[in-house]
């Protein structure tokens, strides 16, 4: 295994170069293992995966790197493509569940990571990873641990910021569901916790998380307590969760003066559909960051949080396997 990460390693510092004859390989195993393609995507299984079967759903809009720097359509047409393949992998592989992770790329067009939660039981459990992580700047990578409690001060100056530059900065504590429901994001809807509210429409609410591991990491939620697996969702209801993710990532962009969002869907610390946005905290010009030095995780089960991080290579053989099972009608 030692090996196969050495080999991960030496493709990383090619591919931070934008080496043509890696991109010909990528290129070869998308053709090889495609699930799906039509004139806004491609999937195909990831040949890093950082647990078996991770898939990847790429744009084929070469011109964008992030995924929220689509046109809007295009942006629903690809997130409703990762519904389908996490439906297809819990179906194929089997697994309970799946989770989202996106973030910017710097060269080849956007892409969304479907993660394969393996290990997880079909009934809810609660999972947080016992490692917190903080980073000031974004480290080439998004994760989905917790940080440690930002001052209160601190989560207010980000607030007043983004509300800044908001139409209207009126807020509602309309919930539409029992009024007893003591889920943590149920009483923050209804404004019976302390919160740091930056969004909201007549459907959603999005505030700043405490416990961020990058600053001014956000939540978005809707009124109503859905269940945290997103992509079991009613497709009405995760088009509406889907729209709000990419209002916020704008907002942000526009009060931040960032360029790039990173998302995740988990949902296994509360139990209650969420989106996590985490800017992309950059002193320098994204696009001027090298990969090279970045870390490599494999994990073959789910151990608390999800990663934008890779994997080793796998072997051909091993993803022919993996390709079969997930083509079987």
């Amino acid at each position: 295994l030692s090996g196969l990460f050495q080999l991960r390693q030496n493709f990383g510092r090619l591919f931070s170069m934008a080496n043509p004859t890696l991109q010909k390989m990528n290129d070869t195993y998308k053709k090889e293992f495609m699930l799906s393609e039509d004139e806004v995507h491609v999937s195909y299984l990831h040949p890093y995966p950082v647990t078996p079967a991770t898939t990847i759903i790429e744009s084929k809009n070469e011109k964008v790197k992030c995924i929220f720097k689509l046109p809007i359509d295009e942006y629903k047409q690809l997130l409703f493509r990762a519904k389908r393949t996490a439906e297809l992998l819990c179906k194929n592989i089997p697994v309970n569940r799946c989770a989202l992770v996106t973030k910017p790329v710097k060269c080849g067009p956007s892409q969304i990571k479907i993660i394969p939660l393996h290990g997880v039981n079909s009934e809810w459990e609660q999972a947080i990873s016992p490692e917190p992580e903080y980073n000031e700047e974004y480290p080439g990578y998004c994760n989905s641990k917790n940080g440690p409690r930002v001052s209160e001060e601190s989560l207010t100056n980000i607030q007043d910021k983004v509300r800044s530059k908001l139409e209207t900065t009126s807020i509602s504590y309309e919930f539409f569901g029992d009024a007893d429901d003591k889920n943590l994001f149920s009483r923050i809807v209804r404004g019976e916790e302390k919160q740091w509210r930056v969004w909201e429409d007549s459907e959603h609410v999005a505030f700043l998380t405490p416990f961020p591991n990058s600053p001014e990491f956000t939540v978005v939620i809707p009124r109503k307590h859905l269940s945290s697996d997103i992509f079991s969702l009613e497709e009405k209801d995760y088009e509406k969760l889907i729209e709000a993710a990419y209002k916020v990532s704008t907002l942000l962009k526009s009060s931040l003066s960032i360029d790039f969002t990173c998302m995740i869907f988990e949902g296994f610390e509360i139990d209650y559909a969420h989106a996590k946005l985490i800017p992309v905290i950059t002193k320098n010009d994204y696009s001027e960051k090298s990969n090279i030095n970045l870390p490599t995780e494999f994990h073959p089960k789910y151990i608390g949080y999800v990663t934008s991080l890779d994997g080793p290579l796998v072997p051909k053989e091993e993803m022919q396997k993996v390709f079969q099972q997930l083509k079987r009608k």
